[in-house]
């Protein structure tokens, strides 16, 4: 290719008094790469005749070298990189990757004799600059020669982020930060999703004990930072910075006061009086109760001094209150709770994993057991949703709250990973509900990675049908982006819908609940609390209301009859059982159902296997039961009545009844 200009045409262009002072700034002009053209001057004209294939030859060889360098084949490219300068000795960037790999060899005085050969092809090298900067502060220990080529690659590469970052990565190194930290940010102009000059500028005001600002820097870059391939490793180191930072933060932050101050501005606000008490018996952080739900003009914040973090799940309370005022205020509020039918819907779902517990255990200890796994499954299906909310509110609200809350939802993320793992290994817990379990945990490391850049759920190892559900869950709390009071019960709904929860848990809403006086649900109940033996029910919703001495009553009852166990109990149920059947044969099936419930009335004040007679009941009249036999007829009330409730009851005759109606078809087949 030659290209031909008219000297008088190009000589102001090019800022040149003499034919020979244009053809030299035509020969810089036209040099690629350290190629040069061939510029010759023609009377009034000046040639320039570039080789295109040549030039092309050229940079393709340099790319192969480059690359050999990019897989550490540094043998193999510094001999191709000293036969290319021989035929390319202008070449800027050339010197410029043999003075690095001299320099990474420890021939420093070599590197640097090499490095001027660059910044003579091309003084305003950026990287030449940079590397002869790095060779002298880092290496000759002369900061200040150093520092003046640091000063020419910001005149002539000012928009060079990542040498600006370098530069400022060698002051960091140097504690020069007043100077580092600027350049830093200098960098974050070019490029704000650089990690590398948030880690810098973060460990700069780190180690000026600025940290706040540190943990603030820290949080940006692990929100916005991409990987670069030049340093695969600082997002790790900076998570690193971001937790130190953190924990130098809470260190020094009197959280207290903010709690304080959070609760003087909700009760002015909302014109409410809070109470916050110490209860260092508490087995959580912090715990609400709600002022209405617990007949009491002002609310209650129960905080645990002894535990970590107490702080964050105070303010959390807080932030759970705040939502519940601003719901009540549209008449939007509501209660989630779980009552009687919840209890026995559960315990009639996971029938055959309760019998095996009841096998294992004594009986009141396996119940309680069963009630503890009910309520904390229902707890995480009403939770999980509404700390979406919460934590978000908190974060975007307070953000002197972040430190500690990052601290916080970091240990409970450890705690719920070590949960889970505990859980799928021991199979002790319905795997269903351990797998909804992991779900709704994966969800909540979701939210956390939303809001601080760190992620967790991966620990979690999802099946990707497991990750796509707790996708799903947290798409549709992000489209709350318009979030009104009350919305939250919505998400809790969708969550209660998709883990088939609607019949073990209630929610409804704030007034209804409170409408329902103790008497309307003692009346509701109270047949159902009879079916399960239970005594004096508190509220209509406790299934745990035994003493202990009936508790010890009952573990030796079930300890004596375990199932199938003694043959000769066997029989004898099975016999009783038999003149149960024969008793209903025939009989509406709402007459049964009022005795079963008549004998369940029986049970609240217990009845007792051993004794032989004395037992009556009002529909069936003349007849005397002793204890077995009460129990036969409960068992076959309910089996022929309400069989979908039968496990509920948790009565230790299943082989028996399966006897029985052996006996029975066969009898029947004889008539």
């Amino acid at each position: 290719m030659e290209i031909v200009y008219n000297i008088e045409d190009m000589g102001g262009q090019f800022d040149a008094h003499t034919p020979e002072e244009l053809r030299d700034k035509l020969l810089a002009y036209y040099t690629v790469d350290g190629y040069s053209a061939e510029v010759t001057i023609d009377g009034d004209y000046v040639k320039v005749k570039v080789d295109q294939q040549d030039l092309e030859q050229s940079q393709q060889e340099f790319y192969e070298i480059t690359t050999l360098c990019e897989k550490r084949q540094f043998n193999e490219a510094h001999s191709r990189l000293v036969q290319f300068l021989k035929k390319h000795s202008r070449h800027s960037e050339g010197y410029r990757i043999l003075a690095q790999m001299e320099m990474e060899a420890g021939n420093i005085d070599k590197a640097i004799d090499i490095n001027i050969e660059a910044l003579r092809c091309d003084p305003k090298n950026a990287w030449a600059l940079l590397l002869m900067g790095n060779l002298y502060s880092k290496y000759k220990d002369d900061y200040k020669v150093g520092r003046t080529y640091y000063d020419s690659v910001l005149k002539y590469s000012p928009d060079n982020f990542i040498a600006i970052n370098n530069i400022a990565a060698i002051m960091m190194e140097k504690k020069d930060y007043d100077h580092a930290i600027p350049m830093f940010e200098q960098a974050l102009k070019g490029d704000k999703k650089y990690a590398n000059a948030y880690y810098g500028l973060a460990v700069c005001y780190y180690n000026q004990s600025e940290n706040r600002k540190a943990f603030d820097t820290a949080l940006q870059g692990c929100l916005l930072s991409n990987l670069r391939s030049e340093n695969p490793q600082v997002m790790d180191e900076l998570h690193k910075i971001l937790i130190a930072s953190a924990h130098a933060v809470v260190e020094y932050t009197n959280y207290m006061n903010v709690v304080l101050g959070i609760k003087d501005e909700i009760e002015m606000t909302y014109h409410q009086k809070i109470e916050i008490e110490e209860d260092d018996t508490l087995d959580l952080s912090a715990k609400l109760e709600y002022g209405p739900t617990h007949h009491c003009d002002y609310h209650l914040i129960k905080i645990n001094p002894k535990k970590p973090f107490m702080e964050h799940l105070a303010i959390h309370e807080m932030m759970h209150l705040q939502m519940n005022l601003e719901a009540d205020k549209v008449n939007k509020n509501r209660v989630i709770f779980s009552n009687n039918d919840n209890v026995i819907a559960f315990r009639t779902k996971y029938a055959a994993w309760i019998k095996k517990l009841v096998n294992r255990f004594d009986h009141s200890k396996a119940m309680g057991v069963v009630q503890q796994i009910h309520a904390g499954y229902m707890l995480q299906v009403m939770n999980c949703p509404l700390d979406l909310f919460v934590e978000k509110r908190m974060y975007d609200k307070y953000p002197i709250v972040r430190a500690i809350q990052l601290l916080s939802l970091m240990e409970q993320e450890t705690y719920n990973i070590k949960a889970i793992k505990g859980s799928e290994n021991a199979k002790f817990v319905p795997q269903d509900i351990v797998q909804n379990s992991k779900v709704m945990n994966i969800v909540s490391s979701m939210n956390f990675e939303h809001l601080f850049g760190l992620r967790f759920y991966q620990e979690y190892k999802p099946t990707k049908a497991q990750y796509d559900q707790a996708k799903d869950f947290y798409d549709e709390f992000m489209a709350y982006d318009d979030y009104t009071p009350g919305e939250e019960y919505e998400l809790v709904e969708y969550f209660m819908d998709s883990f088939h929860m609607n019949d073990m848990m209630s929610m409804k809403p704030l007034n209804e609940y409170l409408d329902d006086s103790y008497e309307r649900m003692e009346k509701t109940k109270m047949m159902r609390d009879a079916a399960l033996g239970e005594d004096a029910p508190e509220g209509g919703n406790s299934f745990d209301g035994l003493t202990e001495e009936q508790k010890k009553k009952q573990d030796t009852f079930y300890a004596e009859n375990k199932d199938g166990e003694d043959p000769m109990k066997t029989m004898m149920m099975s016999m009783y059982m038999l003149g149960a059947l024969e008793y209903f044969d025939g009989m509406d099936k709402m007459e049964i159902k009022k005795i079963a419930f008549e004998i369940a009335m029986i049970g609240t004040t217990g009845i007792s296997p051993d004794k032989k007679s004395g037992y009556k009941v009002p529909s069936i009249p003349g007849k005397d039961f002793g204890g077995y036999q009460l129990l036969a007829y409960y068992y076959v009330s309910w089996a022929l009545a309400i069989p979908e409730m039968l496990a509920s009851l948790n009565l230790p005759f299943d082989n028996a009844w399966a006897a029985a109606q052996q006996m029975w078809k066969k009898k029947k087949g004889n008539q």
